[in-house]
């Protein structure tokens, strides 16, 4: 009898989904995965500390070597766009130094989809035992919104306080896809995406309820802590650090075309935010492409600076960039490298480096 009614039960369960399934077919009620790339990810691994991060970095360290450390998303990772022919601007960086001095390395711990919480974390944990002699910390406009759905940090009496990652919705929803049989398959079904698409509903879960009506604010508090955090560990571990800010989209076209465009008006009110917070900090290196390309004469003013250094991403045949989020074109990375090594090159040993080899400048 027992056996009978477990069945029963199973046949019900397998019932209700594929009518499920049916309905939700007919409806074409679509269920949508914020980050949904993460979940097939064949690079990153989930971590109880930082959600999730790479699997292995797999990053040469020279003894001897000054090193300089990129931190960063996925503006920052080592060959992400790799297959696109795209060099990141941290590789680069490299190229141009190693024309210097072979003695100068950048170990580049970019994680594409991470935001200040966690690449800070990481930093503490893993990068500095290893007493880097200069870090550059990449950020960019949806590092409010990482901050918020992806925290591995709290604030208690004025100080960052570790959350444990296991809790975070995308843990818990990653955790249930590693369990799944028969993968490819199962993402063709909606039932499935739904079930998987839940997790998402407590995205909001550790906004603490003094920060409710404006998660942002709590985004943008830890950020400043964060930038304290860094400056106090620069100042105690002697290594001096950078914060280099990307522009979005919408930062170099007008409000009809961001209109015309459905970009959406966070990101450059994201990017003022950030901005806010770094912008009278001596280490602080704006990007801007506008300045950059007009200035050497290799756009026009106005739309073309946008065509000529950002580029959209398409994933599945869908624009995963259509809100704005897009990424950088060879140029971009050039010009980004030019900057930097404007900035940094006092710092570092051996003779300057000359600027007409590989740079635009």
């Amino acid at each position: 009898m027992k056996r009978h009614k477990l069945y029963l039960m199973i046949l019900g369960i397998i019932a209700a989904g594929l009518v499920s399934e049916t309905v939700l077919r007919i409806a074409h009620l679509t269920p949508v995965l914020i980050n949904e790339e993460l979940l097939y990810s064949q690079d990153k691994r989930i971590d109880p500390s930082y959600i999730f991060t790479k699997k292995n970095f797999s990053i040469h360290r020279t003894d001897n070597a000054f090193h300089v450390v990129t931190l960063g998303d996925s503006y920052t990772e080592k060959d992400l766009w790799a297959h696109d022919g795209i060099t990141s601007y941290p590789e680069l960086l490299q190229q141009m130094l190693s024309a210097r001095s072979p003695a100068v390395e950048i170990l580049n711990y970019g994680v594409g989809g991470t935001g200040p919480d966690q690449e800070l974390r990481y930093f503490i944990d893993h990068i500095l035992p290893t007493n880097p002699d200069l870090v550059i910390w990449q950020l960019y406009a949806n590092d409010i919104e990482d901050n918020i759905e992806e925290p591995v940090y709290d604030i208690q009496n004025g100080r960052l306080k570790p959350i444990d990652a296991r809790t975070n919705w995308m843990y818990m929803r990653q955790i249930l896809y590693s369990l799944a049989p028969w993968k490819p398959l199962m993402m063709h079904s909606y039932v499935f995406k739904a079930v998987l698409s839940a997790f998402q509903v407590t995205w909001f879960a550790h906004v603490p309820e003094v920060y409710r009506n404006d998660p942002t604010r709590w985004a943008t508090d830890k950020l400043a802590l964060e930038v304290q955090t860094m400056n106090t560990l620069a100042f105690a571990y002697h290594f001096r650090v950078f914060y280099v800010l990307i522009p979005p989209e919408s930062q170099y076209i007008s409000e009809s075309q961001v209109a015309a465009k459905h970009i959406s008006p966070h990101a450059a009110k994201y990017h003022d935010m950030i901005a806010g917070i770094i912008k009278n900090d001596p280490s602080y290196i704006p990007i801007d492409f506008g300045v950059e390309m007009v200035s050497h004469g290799l756009v026009p003013e106005g739309d073309t600076v946008s065509r000529e250094v950002l580029r959209s991403v398409y994933l599945g045949g869908v624009d995963k960039n259509e809100e704005g989020d897009k990424h950088l074109t060879q140029l971009g990375h050039q010009l980004i490298a030019d900057e930097l090594m404007q900035r940094i090159q006092q710092y570092l040993p051996a003779a300057p480096l000359d600027m007409g080899n590989g740079s635009f400048r």
